[in-house]
């Protein structure tokens, strides 16, 4: 059974929204041993403080839905959004985007009623809600929180208990393509740090022909560097000579000549001799490792505007709740105006549920944060924080 000491940085699946986020803050803040948590939405990575152990740490995010995933991001390139939507997580929204066409040309646009759209409504409804619904079950249940899942919840079965079938199904429809949209913005942002650590090769070949992987490398080995490789670690060349290509680091274009004692900076490119080299430093150490760690630092910290928004989105998420039931109650209770209806105060309280959703404020500074941290490391320009 392994501890978490001081600080560790996890990368979790199915984090694409700040109350996503703010599920998995509470459900670690409640572990033994966690002194402090930060989940960041955009980049998807979970940073906990303390001694705590591992297992209960992974335990708790599997309670809430987001397990542990690999730390390492890809390049690979992102899917236009229709093929995102085909991916299994958002196949749900693009069905049920597809029953809803004609719920939003027909019933809403030419204002036409008929059985058959309702049953098409309900069919939307049940199939939009399969991604929402476990995760407002969690909020309530196991966070004991009120997140937009649970607004949502609420505007739907409310809508459905007064007869509003294809209003129901818009809304939740069009919740879950912006739920999508948020999760494919957060993507873009997360990849766009993983040219920086494609830079470093996942092997090296040591000086018996021998293949290690790159982040065995240790202090003292000799590794062959042939043309076109790239670099695994810092070195200090020891046999030959060649010409590198350095512009990922330092953005210089022409190819810099490297002889025996000169230095080597993993992630560089060599060119068309053979060198032996001698590692000076472990990856995680390298100089192009310390940038992305920094990259990743200054992207897991908030900025001052965010952590005012995320501190807002906290009270201001209830206190919708507790507005949205005034509205529906107040009027028919104290001045005996209709309560059910389309034109019914619960009919305009449910609207305030949905209109009234934080999720897309919050989502906008930590996205355009990491966007522009990452964007500026790849032309060599570096910031603390955002």
């Amino acid at each position: 059974m392994s501890a978490t000491t001081s600080e560790t940085n996890l990368r979790v699946s199915g984090m694409d929204c700040p109350s996503c986020a703010a599920t998995i803050e509470d459900a670690l803040s409640k572990v033994p041993g966690v002194t402090a948590c930060r989940a960041n939405a955009a980049t998807g990575r979970v940073r906990v403080e303390g001694a705590a152990n591992h297992d209960a740490i992974a335990e708790a995010l599997e309670s809430v839905g987001h397990p542990i995933e690999a730390e390492k991001p890809t390049s690979e390139p992102i899917p236009s959004f229709p093929r995102f939507l085909t991916q299994k997580e958002h196949r749900p929204v693009l069905v049920a985007g597809v029953l809803a066409l004609p719920i939003a040309v027909l019933s809403e646009g030419l204002a036409i009623h008929h059985v058959a759209l309702d049953v098409i409504s309900v069919a939307a409804l049940a199939i939009a809600a399969i991604p929402v619904l476990p995760k407002a079950w969690r909020a309530i249940f196991r966070s004991r929180s009120i997140t937009i899942h649970v607004l949502m919840t609420i505007a739907c079965v409310g809508a459905v208990i007064i007869g509003a079938y294809s209003e129901a199904a818009m809304v939740m429809v069009l919740f879950g393509v912006g739920e999508a949209l948020e999760a494919y913005t957060s993507l873009r942002a997360r990849r766009s740090i993983g040219a920086l650590i494609d830079a470093l090769p996942d092997e090296a070949i040591l000086e018996d022909g021998s293949v290690v992987a790159a982040d065995e490398l240790e202090p003292g080995n000799r590794v062959i560097i042939k043309p076109g490789a790239r670099i695994p670690a810092d070195a200090v060349v020891r046999e030959g000579e060649s010409t590198v290509d350095e512009a990922s680091l330092t953005g210089e274009s022409a190819p810099v000549s490297k002889a025996v004692g000169d230095e080597l900076y993993g992630g560089t490119i060599n060119h068309q001799g053979v060198m032996t080299a001698e590692v000076t430093k472990p990856v995680a150490d390298s100089l192009l490792g310390r940038i992305i760690a920094m990259v990743q630092d200054a992207q897991d910290k908030k900025a001052p505007t965010e952590r005012y928004v995320d501190k807002f989105a906290r009270y201001y998420t209830p206190i919708v709740v507790v507005v949205a039931v005034i509205v529906a109650a107040a009027p028919p209770l104290l001045w005996g105006l209709p309560f059910w209806g389309d034109g019914g105060w619960l009919y305009r309280g449910l609207a305030l549920l949905v209109v009234a959703c934080p999720c897309a404020l919050v989502i906008s500074t930590p996205v355009s944060i990491v966007s522009a941290i990452t964007r500026a490391a790849q032309t060599g320009i570096l910031f603390k924080s955002g």
